[in-house]
């Protein structure tokens, strides 16, 4: 389950967003992934707060949840910043979490991709 803090952690340029939008986007964007999203395979991942060395296990449906949330994020007035030109992406992003998200998507749920 991913938290509002890791989301603080992961993407700093979020820090003064209100704590309770964030967990408003972070709970649509849990449950806009599919309980049985099939990148539920641990990813191994430095946290960037653990002390070196130390590895962290992620799912790909975390990421999914984290980038997804960003991405909804980023579509409130405060999130003008990481807006993409939909029409200059080949795969039409609005953002680039949005981006991300489909490379997660195309990479570990490439029969089942959600929203």
């Amino acid at each position: 389950m991913v938290t509002v803090e890791q989301l603080f952690v992961e993407f700093p340029e979020f820090a003064r967003t209100a704590y309770s939008l964030v967990q408003a986007k972070l709970d649509d964007a849990e449950a806009l992934t599919a309980a049985s999203y099939s990148g539920a395979t641990p990813i191994a991942k430095p946290d960037g707060i653990t002390p070196t060395g130390t590895v962290l296990v992620d799912t790909a449906r975390d990421m999914r949840v984290k980038y997804l949330a960003a991405e909804l994020l980023v579509l409130t007035p405060a999130g003008e910043f990481a807006r993409l030109d939909p029409s200059k992406e080949p795969d039409g992003a609005r953002s680039i979490y949005e981006r991300r998200r489909l490379e997660i998507d195309r990479s570990y749920n490439p029969l089942g991709m959600v929203l």
